[in-house]
Protein backbone atom coordinates (compact mmCIF):
# COMPACT_ATOMS: atom_id res chain seq x y z
CA UNK A 1 0.00 0.00 0.00
CA UNK A 2 1.51 3.13 -1.04
CA UNK A 3 -0.68 5.93 0.60
CA UNK A 4 -2.04 6.76 4.23
CA UNK A 5 -5.78 6.57 4.71
CA UNK A 6 -8.00 9.05 6.74
CA UNK A 7 -11.74 7.00 6.65
CA UNK A 8 -14.84 8.25 8.38
CA UNK A 9 -17.97 5.95 9.27
CA UNK A 10 -21.47 7.46 8.85
CA UNK A 11 -24.11 5.20 9.46
CA UNK A 12 -27.73 5.99 7.18
CA UNK A 13 -30.80 5.35 8.77
CA UNK A 14 -34.19 5.69 8.42
CA UNK A 15 -37.10 5.42 10.08
CA UNK A 16 -34.74 4.68 13.77
CA UNK A 17 -33.25 1.35 11.07
CA UNK A 18 -29.83 1.77 10.04
CA UNK A 19 -29.89 0.79 6.55
CA UNK A 20 -26.36 1.57 5.25
CA UNK A 21 -22.97 2.26 6.53
CA UNK A 22 -20.93 5.49 4.75
CA UNK A 23 -17.11 5.48 4.81
CA UNK A 24 -15.75 8.52 3.11
CA UNK A 25 -12.19 9.44 3.01
CA UNK A 26 -8.83 11.03 2.11
CA UNK A 27 -5.90 9.49 1.22
CA UNK A 28 -2.16 10.79 1.03
CA UNK A 29 0.47 9.42 -0.87
CA UNK A 30 3.60 10.57 0.40
CA UNK A 31 6.00 9.48 -3.07
CA UNK A 32 3.81 12.51 -5.22
CA UNK A 33 2.70 14.02 -1.79
CA UNK A 34 -0.79 14.43 -2.79
CA UNK A 35 -4.21 14.09 -1.07
CA UNK A 36 -7.14 12.56 -2.70
CA UNK A 37 -10.57 12.31 -1.46
CA UNK A 38 -12.70 9.55 -1.70
CA UNK A 39 -16.63 10.00 -1.59
CA UNK A 40 -18.36 7.45 0.37
CA UNK A 41 -21.84 6.31 -1.67
CA UNK A 42 -25.05 4.85 -0.74
CA UNK A 43 -27.45 4.01 -3.92
CA UNK A 44 -31.14 3.27 -3.81
CA UNK A 45 -33.72 3.21 -6.42
CA UNK A 46 -34.69 6.44 -5.98
CA UNK A 47 -31.98 8.79 -4.81
CA UNK A 48 -27.99 8.72 -4.38
CA UNK A 49 -26.06 10.06 -1.19
CA UNK A 50 -22.51 11.09 -1.24
CA UNK A 51 -20.54 12.05 1.74
CA UNK A 52 -16.79 13.54 1.44
CA UNK A 53 -14.84 14.48 3.98
CA UNK A 54 -13.52 18.45 3.40
CA UNK A 55 -10.60 20.32 5.55
CA UNK A 56 -9.94 20.14 9.20
CA UNK A 57 -9.95 23.14 11.30
CA UNK A 58 -9.10 22.71 15.06
CA UNK A 59 -10.06 19.24 15.19
CA UNK A 60 -13.50 19.98 13.71
CA UNK A 61 -14.06 18.40 10.09
CA UNK A 62 -15.81 20.39 7.23
CA UNK A 63 -18.46 17.20 6.02
CA UNK A 64 -20.53 17.86 2.75
CA UNK A 65 -23.51 15.51 1.86
CA UNK A 66 -25.23 15.50 -1.66
CA UNK A 67 -28.19 13.68 -2.53
CA UNK A 68 -29.21 13.60 -6.17
CA UNK A 69 -32.44 12.10 -6.72
CA UNK A 70 -33.86 9.87 -9.49
CA UNK A 71 -30.39 9.24 -10.52
CA UNK A 72 -31.18 5.50 -11.43
CA UNK A 73 -33.78 6.83 -14.14
CA UNK A 74 -31.13 7.94 -16.33
CA UNK A 75 -29.73 4.30 -16.54
CA UNK A 76 -33.79 2.78 -17.08
CA UNK A 77 -33.57 5.98 -20.20
CA UNK A 78 -30.66 4.19 -21.76
CA UNK A 79 -32.02 0.68 -21.72
CA UNK A 80 -35.10 2.16 -23.44
CA UNK A 81 -33.12 4.14 -25.79
CA UNK A 82 -31.41 0.76 -26.78
CA UNK A 83 -34.12 -1.21 -26.85
CA UNK A 84 -36.23 1.04 -28.78
CA UNK A 85 -33.42 1.05 -31.10
CA UNK A 86 -32.99 -2.60 -31.78
CA UNK A 87 -37.04 -3.03 -32.37
CA UNK A 88 -36.33 -0.10 -34.95
CA UNK A 89 -33.09 -1.98 -36.66
CA UNK A 90 -35.77 -5.36 -36.68
CA UNK A 91 -38.49 -4.14 -37.82
CA UNK A 92 -36.91 -2.68 -41.18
Amino acid sequence: KNYQSLKANFSLEKKNRIISYIEPGKNYYPVSKMITTEAGIYHDWFKDIYITLGNENNNIWFIRVYINPLVSFIWVGVFIMIFSSVIAVIKK
